[in-house]
């Protein structure tokens, strides 16, 4: 009951907010590990070095829960349909603040389009094994997924960034794919995905 979107806009006023968002984080990665497990491990709600000081950091998250509260935003899988939600996010936040750093975004996403045709063209089919070793949120495997009519297919995946890599699973999660074995580290200097000794 303490992980429910309501219970935490009901509690948008109190003055540790960001440690009850943390608790219900760690509650729900508890109650699903096989599909969370290390999801939500550097996520911290009650950082005030990252948030600021109580206050602010209780200004920004009500405000934050507030948006969230309204009725024009469903984000249930019924609702979304095929949409890649994470992917679409990250894109368009990579997009934006890329340029600010001074990188070109294509060193951090896919773009849907590249990834949509990718996945035609490799023309998966029920019983395949589909490999991504630098899956970053995953969207280039959920399309690749997509194109098989079944759910007889197995994804496996692998990404160096580790907040990069809680989306990816965040993202399987939300498109109920549950088995996917997707890898945290650096695919070059230690890949993680082997079968009797090979890679």
């Amino acid at each position: 009951e303490k992980c429910t979107f309501d219970y935490l806009h009901s509690n948008r006023n109190a003055e540790n907010i960001g440690e009850i968002i943390n608790k219900a984080l760690e509650k729900i990665e508890e109650e699903n590990k096989t599909k969370l497990t290390g999801v939500f491990r550097s996520i911290d709600f009650n950082n005030e070095n990252i948030l600021g000081k109580t206050k602010e950091r209780n200004a920004m998250l009500k405000t934050l829960l507030d948006d969230f509260n309204n009725p024009d935003i469903d984000l249930r899988p019924s609702k979304l349909g095929s949409q890649d939600i994470i992917g679409n996010a990250y894109e368009y936040l990579i997009a934006r603040f890329a340029g600010d750093a001074g990188k070109k975004g294509g060193e951090f996403f896919t773009p849907s389009e590249v990834s949509e045709l990718i996945a035609e063209l490799v023309k998966p089919k029920s019983g395949d094994r589909i490999y991504d070793p630098t899956c970053g949120s995953g969207s280039l495997l959920i399309k690749a997924s997509k194109q098989i009519n079944n759910k007889n297919f197995s994804l496996y995946g692998q990404e160096r960034n580790g907040s990069t890599h809680a989306l990816c699973k965040m993202n399987m999660f939300l498109h109920d794919i549950d088995d996917a074995r997707i890898e945290w580290g650096d695919t070059i200097a230690n890949p993680l995905h082997h079968e009797n000794d090979k890679l």
